[in-house]
């Protein structure tokens, strides 16, 4: 590997992480529903009182487990990394918060463009550092082993992703509390929409993404 090409795909893969940070900043500034990645341990948090940051490093493990289960010897064990880089992810949560502020837009459809604003940077962040195939952050990670296990297209497999564990939150709630907690119609939204997004997206930034990281252009399946 070209060590200049590994250090423009290391500088792609923190933009990409960043990028998404933004985004997730900018949907929760839209009061509309936590993301689908933050949903389940959200509920689990209200549920039994417990930081919901760790949930989210269970959340993660757990997904990684499964990541292992999916590809079994094909698992890179370099990917246990993905642990790590989803702990230094939410400093980066934490300095987008300071960039972007505690804003809250009063009219429904400002708060709407808010939230298809935060679509839009979360996936074009994701695009970007999966793109550079380095260490996906643990969704990712599961999106990308169903689709190299189902030979489906990774913006099928990250919907579909998305959907499961927003349904899974939403079955939680219910059962525990008789009522749904922290679901909105933006969650449903993001879950729908940044699949989508990551589509189109990556129709126009792939090709350059290969030709840059790789010096060549991998054709993604339809």
């Amino acid at each position: 590997m070209n060590k200049k090409k590994f250090i423009l795909r290391v500088i792609i893969y923190c933009l990409g992480t960043f990028i998404t940070a933004l985004g997730v900043v900018t949907t929760i500034n839209a009061n509309m529903g936590v993301s689908p990645v933050t949903s389940l341990p959200y509920v689990l948090s209200l549920a039994t009182n417990i930081e919901v940051g760790a949930y989210f490093m269970i959340f993660f493990a757990l997904v990684v487990a499964i990541q292992i289960i999916i590809l079994r010897k094909d698992f890179k064990w370099i990917n246990l990394t993905q642990i790590i880089f989803s702990t230094l992810f939410g400093y980066y949560v934490i300095f987008a918060a300071f960039i972007v502020g505690g804003f809250t837009p009063v009219s429904y459809p400002a708060r709407l463009l808010t939230l298809l604003t935060g679509n839009f940077l979360i996936a074009l962040g994701i695009t970007l550092y999966v793109g550079v195939n380095l260490v996906p952050m643990p969704i990712e990670g599961r999106a990308a082993a169903l689709a190299r296990k189902l030979n489906q297209p990774f913006y099928r497999m990250k919907l579909a992703v998305d959907c499961g564990v927003v349904l899974c939150a939403l079955t939680i709630s219910i059962i525990i509390f008789g009522r749904v907690y922290g679901l909105r119609e933006g969650t449903i939204v993001s879950a729908i929409l940044i699949g989508w997004m990551i589509k189109l997206i990556q129709k126009a930034a792939k090709p350059a993404i290969d030709k840059l990281c790789f010096g060549k252009t991998v054709p993604e399946k339809a």
